[in-house]
């Protein structure tokens, strides 16, 4: 079961490394349809966007791996990144701090 999660993940990783970014997107979202719970494949397409200079695209994956897992710190740290990129902060630390006035169900929803 969760096998096929994992190779997918790692399928769409090389993928994106070799510069597939539409391969890579497909991989990570049959990984989510195999483990609709598990923050990874969001998280990891939201890396990707982040990539191609997308953060709103990658601030919506960022979400949705919120919604599964509220407790993976790299989230929070990718989260902040994107905001930074998306213009809705300033700085690095805006971006921590903004981070840190919402509580985690805040951030589910577009500002």
């Amino acid at each position: 079961m969760y096998g096929d999660i994992y190779l997918r993940l790692t399928v769409g990783e090389l993928l994106a490394q070799a510069g597939d970014v539409v391969g890579a997107v497909s991989e990570f979202r049959r990984a989510a349809r195999h483990q609709p719970c598990h923050p990874l494949p969001f998280l990891n397409a939201a890396r990707v966007y982040s990539s191609l200079q997308q953060p709103r695209l990658a601030l919506v994956h960022l979400r949705r791996a919120l919604r599964r897992d509220t407790g993976f710190s790299q989230t929070y740290a990718d989260m902040a990144a994107a905001v930074l990129a998306a213009g809705g902060v300033k700085d690095t630390a805006s971006a921590t701090r903004w981070l840190g006035r919402r509580p985690c169900l805040s951030l589910l929803h577009p500002p």
